[in-house]
């Protein structure tokens, strides 16, 4: 759960985006206008609007659950099969930061990671960290205070652990059965393997890296990929309006009752609502899509 949300089902406070919600409360009471009186009176109901909204705008893309609002998502493992050569194609998943060092120690007291190199600052508040090499910490943390160069505060306990080992912390791990043995080896980025496109936020593509003695093998699941899936960090403009729209729309049908048929008496005409609305689609139109195959 991304600290952007409040994680016990209610909605997030005016202004603040809940995990994997497209935009806020906020943006939709905006398109309401100055005749918006109800306090927080329909503020739960907005926000459910808005996750249904969310979700309405993957599936008319293609996309999964978060793909325009990744850095919400926990990482989660795909599994992938992959063929002798140096490169491999696979959803589009976020590019993430990646530190290893053995000046890391780990404090009971108050959940922090500290690194004496000052390496951590790469790691932000609201990440998702993914940690391995330590004796007893190994495994994913929310980063409750981070962008310090020294020491990372994450939610949840840990184990006290002086420096020694060699501690890598991530927010993307890359593993391979080189052997197709059963046994993974972690592929460090920039060292045994580069990701492409270069110049985005997300990838779709591992590439092994020229200096690197490292092949991909032929198999079954051999290729295991632990990241956040989606395309974007963060809702892009055109997205946070597309759902502050459709969620601002359907709050408006449910005042008449969710009739397919309404009236504009001032020019006495009847408006008749059947799918997404007109902007919307077009919004969508111009923005990426999951292609279909197999």
């Amino acid at each position: 759960m991304s600290p952007a949300g409040t994680g016990n089902g209610t909605p997030a406070a005016d202004g603040v985006r809940e995990e994997c919600y497209y935009c806020t409360v906020a943006d939709v009471k905006l398109h309401f206008g100055a005749q918006w009186t109800s306090g927080v009176t329909y503020d739960t109901l907005v926000g459910d609007l808005i996750e249904e909204a969310s979700r309405l705008i993957d599936r008319e893309l293609g996309w999964r659950d978060c793909h325009c609002a990744a850095r919400d998502a926990t990482p989660t493992v795909r599994y992938y099969e992959t063929e002798s050569g140096y490169e491999k194609e696979i959803e589009r998943c976020l590019d993430g930061a990646y530190y290893a060092a053995n000046t890391i120690t780990f404090t009971v007291l108050g959940s922090t990671i500290t690194d004496t190199a000052n390496g951590l600052a790469v790691f932000l508040t609201g990440d998702v960290i993914i940690i391995s090499g330590s004796v007893s910490n190994d495994g994913i943390y929310g980063i409750a205070t981070g962008g310090v160069a020294g020491t990372i505060v994450v939610v949840g306990a840990l184990v006290g652990e002086v420096a020694g080992a060699t501690v890598s912390i991530t927010t993307l791990r890359v593993e391979v059965d080189e052997t197709a043995s059963g046994t993974y080896v972690t592929w460090v980025k920039g060292t045994d393997f580069i990701v492409w496109p270069y110049s985005e936020d997300w990838f779709t593509r591992l590439v092994v890296k020229a200096t690197a003695a490292k092949v991909f093998p032929t198999g079954q699941q051999l290729l295991r990929v632990t990241g956040r899936w989606g395309g974007y960090r963060t809702p892009p403009a055109t997205i946070k309006l597309a759902a502050a729209i459709t969620a601002s729309r359907w709050f408006k049908r449910g005042m008449q009752g969710f009739q397919d048929t309404g009236a504009v008496v001032e020019v006495g005409q009847l408006t008749y609502t059947k799918a997404l609305d007109p902007d919307v689609k077009e919004m969508l139109r111009v923005t990426p899509v999951r292609v279909g195959y197999g």
